[in-house]
């Protein structure tokens, strides 16, 4: 499975697009590496039935996917908004995505009763797979290995407190008791 990682001033910004928009579809382009949102951009919606329907302003895409290449970014999704919905792929989104944007992260944005709701998926040749939407500041730090001083950290720390625990049990063993001598 897919992921899609952002941060949470990148979900502000696509929030405040959505606001923006509202009673209008919201769009955008989602820029990144490897599921990594780097950069939100949001894009005019010039779909005729905006309320319902979202269509990439061309000139702005140009310009959002220009200004991707020359920062080193690709395009790895889109967003858009369902003003009054959930935020599962329409049949028009599925139609559209197998069309202008298959193979990319589709993230909708729900705004049913007004409270937003993300969720993302992958919508390829009409196949429609959830994405696991990852919410952070940065990467997690758990996945990189310990350092070899890290290591050796630890091993010390294990070491020094087995011995202290052996010098606290031999403290704390009552005397031996005499042993009896033949007479």
């Amino acid at each position: 499975m897919r992921s899609l990682r952002l941060s949470a001033q990148q979900i502000q910004v696509i929030l405040k697009a959505v606001d923006n928009a509202y009673p209008h579809e919201a769009c955008g382009i989602i820029g990144g590496r490897d599921g990594d949102a780097i950069r939100i951009i949001p894009v005019a919606n010039v779909a005729e039935n905006r309320e319902s329907h979202y269509r990439l302003d061309p000139e702005e895409q140009l310009q959002a996917l220009l200004s991707l290449e020359a920062e080193h970014l690709e395009w790895i999704g889109v967003f858009h908004s369902h003003p009054n919905g959930k935020p599962i792929p329409s049949l028009d989104d599925i139609q559209d995505a197998r069309l202008n944007t298959p193979n990319l992260i589709h993230l909708i944005v729900g705004m049913r009763n007004r409270q937003p709701e993300l969720q993302a998926w992958h919508i390829n040749n009409g196949q429609v797979d959830p994405v696991d939407l990852l919410i952070s500041k940065q990467k997690s730090e758990t996945d990189s290995p310990a350092s070899r001083t890290e290591i050796w950290a630890v091993l010390f720390a294990v070491l020094v407190g087995v011995i202290v625990l052996l010098a606290i049990s031999f403290i704390l063993l009552p005397p031996a008791p005499p042993i009896p001598t033949p007479q």
